[in-house]
């Protein structure tokens, strides 16, 4: 392996272990919440499956975001597929 592959591979290795660390972060039901947004489902369906209030999953949402620095539902669901959240 040249010194250059070996550079780029550790690099690889270290974002990806960077990026397991940071979606540790989350409680397991934040990933819960996180992975059912990320499926396309509204705060309404979530609390039915999740037996809690709508308004739960909102501030649950909202609290995720905050914490992670992501500005939109979009980049949210950028982040599950990133870690490996979403499990289809």
């Amino acid at each position: 392996m040249t010194p250059l592959l070996a550079g780029e591979f550790m690099q690889h290795t270290k974002e990806r272990a960077t990026q397991r660390d940071e979606s540790t972060r989350l409680t397991e039901r934040q990933r819960e919440i996180v992975q059912l947004l990320a499926e396309g489902k509204s705060a309404k369906e979530i609390a039915t499956v999740l037996n809690i209030s709508s308004r739960t999953v909102e501030f649950h949402k909202y609290r995720i975001m905050k914490d992670l620095g992501i500005k939109s539902a979009a980049e949210l669901v950028h982040y599950a597929v990133r870690h490996g959240i979403i499990t289809k």
